[in-house]
């Protein structure tokens, strides 16, 4: 017991420690206008695509969509740590290898999101 108290006070100044820890969220958004087109088109036609195209990249936490009126969204979290510039670069070069979108369909538009220095994140 005494020598696991003497390790651990032994340590203590070794531990990386931070009154307000810097969380770091990365993503890479996906917004496609798709005008006149219902929320079933849009997941059809453009969410399932980019999602077929992009899933088995390197650096993929996980992958939502969101389908709406005239508008597909698809939102990439990546891997703690992973070059988020790499990924989105990468996200880039396959949704620009994808022949199949609707003529309608603006050209997609591919964002890097980095969230830094938040003191809290609520998801409801």
């Amino acid at each position: 017991m005494v020598v696991l108290v003497v390790g651990g006070l032994y340590n203590i100044p070794g531990l990386d420690k931070q009154f307000f820890p810097t969380p770091v969220i990365d993503r890479v958004s996906i917004a496609m206008p798709f005008p006149g087109a219902s929320p079933k088109e849009v997941e059809e036609q453009i969410c399932v695509r980019v999602e077929e195209a992009i899933h088995d990249l390197d650096g993929i936490k996980e992958i939502r969509s969101t389908a709406l009126d005239g508008l597909g969204q698809v939102v990439v979290e990546a891997l703690p740590g992973y070059p988020t510039q790499r990924l989105t670069n990468e996200i880039k070069t396959r949704i620009d290898a994808i022949t199949t979108f609707p003529t309608d369909a603006e050209r997609p538009v591919v964002t890097e999101l980095v969230y830094r220095h938040l003191l809290g994140i609520v998801e409801l």
